[in-house]
């Protein structure tokens, strides 16, 4: 009767240590999975706050001073605010492909 306690004591114990290294790995997964998504989200608000800024400047270019805005300046910003919106594209992108 001893033998078959202590036999299953064993197989009990192997058990819940498989189940603990598979809840552990899981647990690592997931927080990962969370760190690409929050890193993910930061970016998608970059890229609204930068769309946003995008559709401010021509607003003013084009509806409040009418089309008498500096060319040059408004080329300039509009090109910055699209190199950086590239940037926050390939960034979304690499973060989509990890959870992938």
């Amino acid at each position: 009767m001893r033998k078959h306690v202590q036999t299953l004591l064993i197989i009990g114990g192997l058990l819940s240590t498989l189940a603990a290294f598979y809840f552990f790995s899981t647990t690592q997964k997931l927080a990962h999975a969370n760190s690409m998504l929050l890193q993910s989200n930061a970016a998608h608000k970059k890229l609204i706050t930068n769309e946003r800024e995008s559709y401010e400047a021509i607003n003013d270019c084009f509806v409040v001073k009418r089309g008498l805005c500096n060319s040059d300046e408004f080329k300039e910003k509009l090109q910055v605010l699209g190199d950086e919106a590239e940037v926050l594209y390939s960034q979304i992108s690499l973060l989509e492909n990890q959870l992938k």
